[in-house]
């Protein structure tokens, strides 16, 4: 079995992402009276002008930072990878 190095841990990341975004995308909506999710973007959470938007920001802190880094590791992880051919 193959050794996991850094890049497949950190890539793991995209996980703590989406699991953020899902967490934010539930709870906000608590903050945002009236917010109809049938009706509604999920944008309109973060909107500038949203009662929802410092909830918005708290819960989806780790989505932004986590999210770069999983992209960055792909990005090293593909480069990384010999032809096959």
């Amino acid at each position: 079995m193959k050794k996991k190095n850094f890049i497949n841990y950190c890539g793991l990341l995209g996980v703590v992402a989406f699991i953020s975004y899902t967490v934010a995308v539930i709870f906000s909506p608590l903050a945002y009276p009236g917010y109809n999710w049938m009706a509604q973007a999920v944008s309109d959470l973060s909107a500038a002008n949203a009662p929802s938007l410092r909830l918005w920001n708290q819960l989806s802190s780790l989505y932004n930072v986590c999210i770069l880094v999983c992209a960055m590791m792909v990005c090293l992880g593909i480069q990384k990878k010999e032809p096959v051919c």
